[in-house]
């Protein structure tokens, strides 16, 4: 935890929204990353997002069952949605729960206001 709270204030310094998320494999780091939605002017650049796209790209597949992601916040939609769909073997959250990711009850969605 205490590697993404680092990328979570990388990510802060930058103007951005403090979350970092880490990816294990074996229990070694392969990717590390914060939230970059102001640096790169890109609404989908959550930490959780980017660091699913490191850890693809470190181990040359998309399936990334044996892996497992330490992020400081509760993902959004959008990144639980990411994490289920790269079959992400488990992953932690800011409450240090740990979660077998294909579980649908873990993952909660708030209503849209309005």
């Amino acid at each position: 935890m205490g590697l993404a709270l680092e990328q979570a204030r990388l990510a802060a310094e930058g103007g951005d929204v403090p979350v970092g998320a880490v990816a294990l494999h074996n229990g070694m780091l392969i990717a590390a990353a914060g939230n970059r939605r102001e640096a790169d002017g890109d609404p989908t650049a959550h930490a959780e997002i980017l660091v699913i796209r490191a850890a693809a790209e470190a181990l040359h597949r998309w399936r990334l069952d044996d892996v497992t992601i330490v992020v400081t916040l509760e993902p959004c939609v959008m990144c639980a949605g990411a994490i289920v769909n790269a079959r992400i073997g488990a992953s932690w959250s800011e409450r240090w729960t740990r979660r077998p990711v294909p579980s649908a009850p873990a993952i909660r969605c708030s209503p849209t206001p309005g």
